[in-house]
């Protein structure tokens, strides 16, 4: 199984696994000056619950490049976890 979103993708390891490879996207500066966004390399074998973190603490860097509080940091990451767990809760929709 595959779950795609903009800025990620994550691949179950095999069919009966618990297991998932994350791909998050990655900008790069390349030589010649320009920037891509890229799917990075997988991060392999993490618990899906893992994976949702790690989720949401690319977002939150993505977000707040620079230095933040740690007070806005923990709401905006909390914010961000309960808007992935809600698009997963099937009684919300």
């Amino acid at each position: 199984m595959k779950i795609v979103e903009d800025d990620f993708e994550l691949e179950q390891v095999d069919e009966t696994s618990i297991f998932w490879d994350l791909k998050v996207l990655k900008t790069v500066k390349k030589k010649d000056g320009t920037i891509e966004t890229k799917l990075g390399d997988p991060m392999y074998g993490l618990p899906l619950e893992s994976a949702i973190k790690r989720i949401a603490s690319v977002r939150m860097h993505r977000k707040h490049p620079e230095a933040i509080a740690m007070k806005q940091y923990l709401e905006e990451y909390k914010q961000i976890l309960n808007q992935l767990y809600e698009a997963t809760n099937p009684t919300k929709n």
